[in-house]
């Protein structure tokens, strides 16, 4: 399977709303060919469901999404424009880990190679989210979502919050993390 197709469904079901193939493609940094020919396997196999407003994620769809990420131990949780201004590009988006990363600065090196322009790798710890590459908690950069984001996590999680000038390059961690588990996904 095609990274990017998770990467829409991702997108779709953090919305969970219609969009548009246009609005897709700009949000996502695909060229509408890929993303119409990435859609229409998403309707072959009712993970969409297609309207005049535009596709949506079924509940199949959001199972086949569930089951796969659940594969690669990452899950996206909310994407914000606003965290942008205080790390780098336009838009960031914030993951779950299941479990710690191994070496941050390799991880967040990956990002970076794979389209992110910076990421934030954090834990929680004392009741915060500590941040170790900057020894800081997330609660002193962006106090709002440092508590939107400590209600997802569990002590088990790592936060992983990527950036970039587009949803496709902010869900870097997706490209690091499931086509290293999952060698059947490509990017």
């Amino acid at each position: 399977m095609d990274i990017r197709y998770l990467k829409i469904l991702s997108f779709l079901a953090m919305t969970r709303s219609f969009a548009g193939r246009r609005y897709l493609s700009q949000k996502l940094g695909l060229g509408e060919g890929v993303t119409r020919r990435l859609l229409d396997i998403g309707k072959e196999n009712n993970h969409i469901s297609v309207n005049r407003a535009g596709v949506r994620i079924t509940e199949d769809g959001v199972g086949y999404l569930a089951q796969v990420l659940a594969g690669c131990g990452i899950k996206p949780v909310m994407y914000t424009a606003r965290f942008g201004e205080k790390l780098c590009g336009q838009i960031c988006v914030a993951f779950l880990f299941d479990g710690p990363v191994g070496n941050i600065v390799r991880f967040r090196d990956e990002i970076v190679r794979r389209g992110g322009c910076g990421a934030v790798i954090a834990h929680l710890r004392e009741g915060f989210i500590y941040i170790p590459l900057a020894d800081m908690r997330l609660e002193d950069l962006d106090n709002d979502l440092a508590s939107a984001l400590k209600s997802l996590m569990g002590e088990r999680h790592t936060l992983i919050i990527s950036c970039g000038d587009n949803l496709g390059q902010a869900m870097a961690p997706l490209d690091v993390v499931c086509v290293m588990k999952q060698p059947g996904l490509s990017g």
